[in-house]
């Protein structure tokens, strides 16, 4: 099983759990009086709107089998805020059957090309006067971005045409948002080709910060900082890089020595961050690429006996490619 496979198996897991509380918080919630029948009649995807939250089995059948421009609009009227009479929805569980939707074939670049849903998650996630309350609604939205821009070359290039990268680099300094905007840098650099080198080029200008939290940071966030600055890194000039170290006041050779504490801290593979030792592999060859000086202070650090230990423990979440080539780098 692949990354995104092992990925998408535990979304679904998740997804069956949020469809049975959703649907059965829903039968508490429902009016004993139902609703007027005349007045509903032709707003077949009103009526679970006014009821109170819809099931999430009955959204996703619909939008499938009623066809994705239907599906889709339904979604934007429960996350973004059609009048119901009751306020706002609650909109992290619509959006979490968004991701649900994204699992099945083809339905990424249908979701990502329908309905503006990829404007709308944009502005739920980044949008700075949406009340601190709804941090729950802003997280699953990226989420929900991630996953979409995930090995989506299309959904990539929508992203970008949205002029959002600024946002999103300045989201990595908001606790709330720093993981999810940090996955979604980090799928654009992977998957969005070569065709928006400028657009991506303009991200290095986040360089200090991811910096200053792979030193200062454990778990996830660490992880995900790794996984974005490995890719935003190899954008810029090894000028560039010095300048970059300087304003983070981060000596090259004290990210180093990091980077192989965080193998010796991690030499089986963890479920809670899966691939920080592939990403601190990533970043380790970008740094021997960058400096050439940089592979002896490595070798002084003992990476190449961290890298062969690595290799007889890797994982299928784990790129093995990788490591053997980080190895060869060592030689």
């Amino acid at each position: 099983m692949d990354r995104l496979a092992s990925e998408k198996e535990t979304a679904r897991e998740k997804m069956a759990l949020v469809e049975v509380q959703w649907t059965s918080e829903w039968q508490e919630k429902k009016p004993k009086n139902g609703l007027n029948e005349s007045k509903t009649s032709s707003l077949k995807w009103d009526r679970p709107l006014l009821n109170g939250m819809p099931s999430a089995r009955k959204l996703k059948q619909q939008s499938l089998v009623g066809g994705w421009i239907s599906g889709c609009n339904t979604f934007r009227s429960v996350i973004f805020g059609r009048p119901t009479g009751r306020g706002r929805p609650r909109a992290s569980r619509p959006i979490e059957i968004l991701k649900s939707l994204a699992l099945e074939d083809d339905a990424t670049e249908r979701i990502g090309g329908t309905g503006g849903i990829l404007k709308e998650l944009c502005n739920i996630f980044l949008k700075e006067s949406i009340p601190n309350n709804h941090g729950q609604v802003r997280s699953a939205a990226g989420e929900a971005l991630a996953m979409l821009a995930l090995e989506s070359k299309n959904n990539c290039h929508r992203i970008l045409k949205l002029k959002v990268t600024g946002k999103l680099v300045e989201a990595l300094e908001v606790p709330l948002l720093r993981v999810n905007a940090a996955r979604i840098l980090r799928n654009l650099c992977v998957y969005s080709g070569s065709g928006y080198f400028e657009e991506l080029r303009e991200l290095a200008v986040a360089g200090p910060t991811v910096l200053k939290a792979i030193m200062t940071e454990e778990n996830k966030l660490q992880e995900v900082m790794m996984g974005v600055g490995a890719h935003i890194f190899k954008f810029i000039t090894p000028e560039e890089s010095s300048i970059m170290f300087q304003r983070a006041k981060i000596q090259e050779a004290k990210l180093a020595a990091k980077l192989v504490e965080i193998l010796r801290k991690h030499q089986h593979p963890s479920i809670k961050v899966p691939r920080i030792r592939r990403f601190v592999i990533e970043l380790s060859i970008w740094m021997m690429r960058d400096k050439r000086t940089n592979i002896q202070v490595f070798r002084n650090l003992g990476m190449d006996k961290e890298v062969e230990y690595i290799i007889e423990t890797t994982s299928e979440l784990e790129s093995l490619r990788a490591l053997m080539f980080s190895q060869e780098q060592l030689e």
